[in-house]
């Protein structure tokens, strides 16, 4: 039952109408000047960048405001702790034997659009809404 709690607490960013945080502002951005803050601010807003670029642009902020070295061991920290997440999340879901195989289907589906994977989130959890309900229950 926790398994299934973690991912509906996880999946619940998918359908949240508020604008999606990917990172929280690295210390030492918060040390730099006013004009290189607000650079960096309009740069980590772009949801619209893919994961890559996003990086490359970081990069080069980094490189223009002399703070390369702490931008790539921010980088790298925030990498290596999704991938610890994501292989604890993964080994969760694995476990569960029916909820968790559609789930996996529901999230690998790299080639589906986001309405498409909406769509199929929302009828999961209108398939398993005795589920749903027992865990909302227990979040509020």
């Amino acid at each position: 039952m926790r398994a299934i709690l973690v991912i509906f607490a996880v999946c619940t960013d998918v359908l949240c109408k508020s604008q999606p945080v990917t990172f929280d502002q690295p210390e030492f951005v918060g040390k730099m000047p006013l004009k290189a803050r607000i650079e960096f601010e309009k740069l980590a807003e772009k949801q619209t960048l893919p994961w890559k670029e996003k990086e490359r642009l970081m990069s080069e902020w980094a490189r223009k405001h002399v703070a390369k070295d702490k931008m790539k061991k921010f980088l790298d920290k925030m990498w290596s702790e999704r991938k610890a997440r994501e292989k604890t999340f993964l080994e969760l879901v694995k476990k569960l034997p029916t909820l968790g195989k559609e789930y996996l289907d529901i999230v690998n589906g790299v080639e589906t659009p986001r309405k498409q994977k909406v769509a199929k989130w929302k009828k999961f959890v209108a398939d398993h809404k005795k589920v749903c309900r027992s865990i909302v229950q227990k979040v509020v």
